[in-house]
């Protein structure tokens, strides 16, 4: 049996009540919904990451996973009213062997744009431009897409499918 490693609970309860334990904003509509939807993509990418442990079902990949990536990622677009067509939906620098890598890249880059917006003081970073979540969508794109084919879903019709719900 493995020791108990030291978890500094005093220090940490100090450091919490200091730093998280604070006054927040209300996010705007579209922030909370972004927020809701990295939620959501973190239990997508979660989800993948039991489908490659061999504890979640192929069905479950092609019927959920495969196009709520898909979904998220139309939703991003929209909430930030981009043209789809002016995005270059080749610069995803995914990686085929690591797609969980990917999904974890969008759902971080979509709290390192909601987290410093909901502190009523000055936040510890920077907030980043509601454009640099194209690259989130992009990777979405990229990994839903290449599950897809690589398990011959019709994703268009998996989405449809799956909003119908």
């Amino acid at each position: 049996m493995q020791n108990m490693p030291d978890i500094l609970i005093e220090e940490t309860q100090i450091f919490g009540e200091r730093s998280f334990y604070s006054d927040y904003k209300q996010l705007s509509w579209r922030d909370q919904t972004l927020r809701h939807i990295g939620e959501h993509v973190t239990k997508a990418g979660f989800k993948l990451v039991e489908y490659e442990e061999g504890s979640l079902s192929g069905s479950v990949l092609d019927e959920e996973v495969i196009p709520d990536l898909a979904i998220y990622r139309t939703q991003i677009i929209n909430l930030l009213r981009i043209n789809p067509n002016e995005i270059n939906w080749d610069t995803h620098n995914g990686k085929e062997d690591n797609l969980s890598q990917s999904i974890l890249w969008a759902a971080g880059m979509i709290n390192r744009y909601i987290e410093p917006a909901e502190h009523i003081g000055p936040a510890r970073h920077s907030r980043i431009s509601s454009g640099s979540l194209i690259p989130a969508s992009v990777r979405l794109n990229f990994v839903s897409s290449f599950l897809a084919n690589k398990r011959g879903v019709n994703l268009v019709d998996a989405q449809r499918k799956r909003m119908k719900r």
